[in-house]
């Protein structure tokens, strides 16, 4: 258990966000009917086997499951199709050399395209088709809605429940205590975090839901230290069920999908988000309609006369309407959608930092334990996260220097640390 939520923790759930080139005139823009729904179709990964601590021996073909892995992606590749995160925590589409966890459907699928992956550890699944019924009836309950609340309601049943499998089973309980009662806490709780308050109140961030056989191994770890108190760390449990195999099977599947379109000839790719795509040319007619999986006209036969893609979730274009009025769309992460305008998207084209307010919003102050609803100032810009040469995005070449592949200690070492510094750090043990 502990090796399968080590090799788990780390897979990434993110789709295919990515940005290409500055400013576009003459675009298109489309979206997939149901992306996740449709990957949901395909036979994911359904109990766990025996992990395989070395795969030197083994061949991906012959492999389903999830599996560290070291990545090699030609430096010659101008849209790399696999993501990474970097050291600030940004998802990115690097080329170059690294390390990471991915689904090996993927990853089979990536080496038409010049990928090659040195297998080093993985996690084998078998395999099932086990939401086919579920996504059709509820599709077509959708498509064939007489009233927008049962459309509305199929929406949310074919979109929704992917999501719960990636849930973290561990949550978070937050608890509002007197000082004088961190030491009865500590050594009975797992303690993800502590906010120090004022001289009397101290918020507590705990664990709960912790596997019982993880736990067990925790105890007896902590019982043959000399902690100078009785520890024992209780489960707080809360019925939550989970399959991150799941989730990250299908978020892969959706990936590649939209690799589908990024790679297509003759077609420049502008920008792409999780389930949509902005193109320089109309797709082909035959990935165009209303069916599952199909792609969708966002215009409805209407041009974008001009776009700026300044980074992920960073975009902003125009058109017209049927009336002839100029419409604008505007997306930028954090701010309200639609509330910028495309000159202010020009003027961070050309590196300015812009000042705007955010109102209604949410303000926590823990000193007073208040929240109010104010007005906030923030700075925006465009991303620096790629190399702008012209109007062209280059990738990011990363190499395994830069990103090594480190041992992390088991779930048990990693919660007796915590134990042992909270002791250290507030009781002085």
């Amino acid at each position: 258990m502990d090796s399968l939520i080590l090799l788990l923790e780390k897979v990434i759930l993110v789709g295919a966000t990515d940005h290409y080139k500055m400013y576009g005139e003459k675009l298109n823009h489309y979206d997939v009917n149901s992306l996740y729904p449709t990957q949901m179709c395909k036979e994911l990964p359904l109990k766990p086997l025996d992990y395989i601590a070395n795969m030197m021996n083994h061949k991906l073909e012959d492999f389903f499951g999830f599996c560290l892995v070291k990545v090699h992606c030609p430096r010659n590749i101008k849209i790399p199709l696999l993501p990474f995160r970097n050291k600030e925590g940004m998802i990115i589409f690097p080329t170059g050399v690294w390390y990471g966890i991915y689904f090996s459907e993927e990853l089979k699928y990536l080496t038409r395209y010049g990928y090659r992956f040195t297998l080093i550890s993985g996690l084998p699944f078998t395999k099932s088709s086990i939401f086919n019924k579920y996504i059709n009836h509820f599709y077509q309950i959708k498509k064939n809605a007489l009233t927008p609340a049962i459309k509305f309601i199929a929406k949310m049943q074919l979109n929704q429940l992917y999501g719960y499998f990636g849930r973290m089973r561990d949550l978070i309980v937050t608890k509002v205590i007197d000082r004088d009662q961190i030491e009865k806490f500590i050594s009975s709780r797992f303690i993800k975090s502590i906010i120090e308050v004022n001289n009397k109140f101290t918020i507590l961030l705990m664990t709960a839901n912790i596997n019982h056989t993880l736990l067990k191994k925790v105890n007896n770890e902590l019982d043959n230290l000399d902690l100078e108190l009785d520890v024992q760390i209780e489960n707080i449990f809360k019925t939550l069920r989970s399959h991150v195999a799941i989730s990250a099977a299908i978020t892969a599947y959706a990936r590649m999908e939209m690799n589908e379109y990024k790679t297509l000839f003759g077609i420049t790719i502008y920008y792409t988000d999780t389930d949509s795509i902005f193109t320089d040319k109309p797709l082909p007619a035959h990935l165009v309609g209303p069916d599952l999986g199909q792609m969708k006209d966002e215009l409805n036969g209407k041009v974008i006369i001009r776009a700026l893609f300044l980074g992920n979730k960073r975009y902003c274009y125009q058109y017209y309407d049927d009336n002839g009025v100029l419409i604008t769309v505007s997306v930028f992460s954090g701010v309200k959608r639609n509330s910028l305008t495309f000159e202010q998207f020009e003027r961070m084209s050309k590196g300015e930092i812009l000042d705007i307010v955010q109102p209604d919003t949410f303000s926590r102050n823990f000193a007073n334990l208040t929240l109010r609803i104010i007005n906030r100032n923030v700075k925006i810009q465009r991303s620096y996260n790629k190399i702008l040469v012209g109007n062209d995005y280059l990738p990011k070449h990363i190499n395994d220097k830069q990103y090594p592949l480190k041992v992390k200690d088991s779930l048990v070492a990693q919660m007796v640390r915590r134990v042992r510094y909270l002791f250290k750090k507030y009781l002085n043990k």
